[in-house]
């Protein structure tokens, strides 16, 4: 998931700081965004580009009634936390 990580464990712990055990779903669904194209969405140079599709997968993620209304509104307002 671009810069030279290979797994989401190890995903997880470079641009957030834990295990995937405790990604909030903000944070999983940037992971999610990223798989697409690591380096255009890498959260830490591209901020904006990196929201912009974890908001994307946050809407996928609550059609697919994944998680509710309430959750995504709260990872939308939040920042990307890397």
């Amino acid at each position: 998931l671009g810069n030279g990580i290979y797994g989401v464990e190890r995903a997880s712990r470079y641009y957030f700081g834990v295990g995937v055990d405790d990604l909030s779903i903000g944070q999983i669904a940037t992971l999610v965004g990223m798989t697409r194209s690591p380096e255009y969405y890498e959260p830490r140079r591209h901020p904006e580009r990196a929201e912009a599709v974890r908001n994307v997968v946050l809407g996928l993620m609550r059609a697919d009634a994944l998680v509710d209304e309430v959750d995504v509104a709260a990872a939308k307002e939040s920042d990307l936390g890397v």
